[in-house]
């Protein structure tokens, strides 16, 4: 992929750590997690369901439900356009600076476009709000007018791929086809120009020939408009078409990350491994796929030590069920949380 090189990073997120309060007890959905993203750049976080990677990229921008905690050390900084740092984790959710970053500096994409539209707006009718609360005229401060920004919005939707926008942008959501809706939710997202898109699962319930489609649109509007971009998946192929880094997630916790080519060429955690035998692969033949042994664990019954042992194939006894791994660095920004790297080594 042709991207600019890493710079001064637009997000850094450190030690990052979401409790639920539940009748159940208090659920840690995800558990000091962190990672850094530069300008331009596709974070790609791959994960069974259950894995925690929806949880902590909603945390980016506090879409949380109230019973959500995030802990006193977890940090989320976040360089604005106008240079200065935030650290949104600080921020009260009625702050005004976290109502301009969420859907203006930071756009997001979910996997059911209808979680991102209203049923009883028109798209441009939710495009042109947006557009009147975040959106300024090009080079700048001063604020759209309506007209302005419904034709800003229809030139979005003409973007992004969508055919007669000009009769588009006065339907409704559940006028449009999936495709479409998926294609006018990625417009309502990158309406406002932000820094930075968090997609969750944007293509999971497309057929392939839509999901290339819509992969190739994101790239694309990434490389022109120049965003950084968190594209969260459970498909490794996914990860292989997209993501400069990858940070592979495991019951809440970051098992695997680094460069996404150098990683998918020697993945090291058996977890990662797992995930990547059971992808299919058009060489393979008719060779069966193999899936990862058993369950992930419910959060209510972490287990104990590293949170891969239950089902791992290399599990070190006496010593994997009680010990998490330290992070290993192997190299050029490779990092493992396993035993068998590290101190296990030699």
């Amino acid at each position: 992929m042709n991207r600019p090189s890493p710079t001064e990073p637009l997000v850094e997120v450190s030690d990052l750590t979401v409790d639920f309060d539940t009748d159940e007890g208090r659920i840690r959905a995800v558990e000091e997690v962190s990672w850094t993203l530069a300008p331009g750049r596709t974070l790609g976080i791959v994960g069974e369901s259950g894995s925690g990677k929806s949880v902590g990229t909603r945390a980016l921008v506090r879409l949380l439900p109230r019973n959500a905690r995030l802990s006193p050390q977890s940090s989320i900084l976040f360089r604005r356009r106008s240079g200065d740092r935030v650290d949104i984790a600080r921020l009260d959710p009625r702050d005004r600076r976290l109502r301009e970053i969420r859907g203006g500096e930071i756009g997001l994409i979910f996997q059911e476009p209808m979680a991102s539209f209203s049923p009883v707006y028109t798209i441009g009718n939710q495009m042109v709000e947006a557009l009147l609360q975040h959106g300024h005229r090009d080079g700048a401060k001063a604020k759209l007018t309506p007209r302005e920004a419904r034709e800003r919005a229809v030139e979005m939707l003409a973007r992004v791929g969508i055919a007669n926008p000009g009769l588009r942008v006065d339907q409704y959501p559940l006028e449009l086809s999936g495709g479409m809706r998926q294609r006018a939710m990625i417009a309502l997202a990158l309406v406002t120009r932000p820094q930075l898109l968090v997609a969750d699962e944007p293509t999971t319930a497309l057929d392939v020939t839509i999901q290339a489609q819509i992969l190739d649109l994101m790239k694309e509007l990434q490389d022109e408009f120049g965003m950084a971009m968190v594209f969260i998946t459970h498909d490794m192929g996914v990860i292989a078409q997209i993501a400069d880094e990858v940070a592979v997630m495991y019951l809440g916790r970051i098992v695997e990350r680094g460069d996404t080519a150098a990683l998918l060429r020697e993945p090291r955690h058996p977890y990662t491994l797992g995930l990547l035998a059971a992808l299919p692969r058009p060489e393979a033949g008719r060779r069966r796929l193999v899936p990862v042994p058993g369950d992930i664990p419910s959060p209510l019954e972490r287990p104990a030590g590293c949170p891969f042992h239950t089902r791992c194939p290399k599990r070190i006894p006496g010593l994997c069920e009680v010990r998490i791994p330290p992070e290993t660095d192997l190299g050029d920004g490779h990092r493992v949380s396993c035993f068998l790297y590290g101190e296990q080594e030699g």
